[in-house]
């Protein structure tokens, strides 16, 4: 599988100018739609992980990374700030534990863990 970025609550111009990136950076991005949001990740993915739904929202931008190596994971990550493009704070490198995740779910987690890191 070739680098994909699952891309969460974007306006359309963000989304535009991430997909610039991706591209740049030989990644696919893919918009993910909000009825798309309670489906498991790695479900979006064409990973066997079920199919079970879940609620919960996107309380703001996110990005799912899948199929990065580690080389290919830190030049699209610098590729942010050298590319004009601000950084979205929420992102996540798909895991086997997170693959049975929603969108909802991860979000909440990634959340979590910012307010963790913020004290």
């Amino acid at each position: 599988m070739s680098p994909t970025v699952l891309c969460y609550a974007l306006s359309d111009a963000r989304y535009a100018a991430i997909a610039a990136l991706c591209r740049a950076q030989g990644c696919t991005p893919r918009r993910v739609a909000e009825v798309d949001y309670a489906r498991p990740i790695g479900a979006l993915l064409g990973f066997p992980v079920g199919s079970r739904q879940g609620g919960g929202a996107v309380a703001e931008e996110m990005l799912v990374l899948c199929g990065f190596t580690p080389d290919k994971l830190d030049s699209f990550l610098a590729a942010f700030p050298s590319g004009g493009v601000p950084s979205v704070a929420l992102k996540a490198v798909l895991t086997p534990s997170n693959a049975t995740w929603t969108a909802g779910e991860l979000c909440a987690e990634l959340l979590r863990e910012r307010q963790a890191m913020d004290r």
